[in-house]
């Protein structure tokens, strides 16, 4: 390959992790209840809830397109819209029965007229 496919991919893998650090938020679970204190400072902070560090399950790589189109008036024959979307490489760790359930729904979606 070419350097400067060389130096796309790498872009594009550093934009793959800056998203993926960015949606890899704490969870917040309520453990007790939730209380609102006011600190010295005049900052308020919830007591009451737990953080814990994400797991990853999903991620996308590679090239990532999402083409929508739009009918703009009613006399041209087809769909008032149309979403094409393509990824690259999707790995994802799911269990057999979150795995069926979305197979079931992808295959709903895609016979959805």
């Amino acid at each position: 390959k070419n350097s400067s496919s060389m130096t796309d991919s790498s872009e594009l893998n550093l934009s793959n992790r800056l998203i993926a650090e960015s949606m890899m938020t704490s969870v917040l679970t309520n453990s007790s209840s939730v209380m609102m204190t006011t600190t010295t400072g005049g900052n308020t902070r919830m007591v009451g809830y737990e953080t814990y560090d994400p797991i990853l399950c999903l991620t996308i790589s590679g090239k990532q397109d999402i083409r929508l189109k739009l009918k703009q008036s009613e006399q041209i024959f087809g769909p008032k819209v149309e979403i094409e979307a393509h990824c690259g490489s999707v790995n994802c760790l799911l269990t057999p029965k979150q795995l069926q359930s979305l197979i079931i729904l992808l295959t709903a979606y895609q016979k959805a007229d």
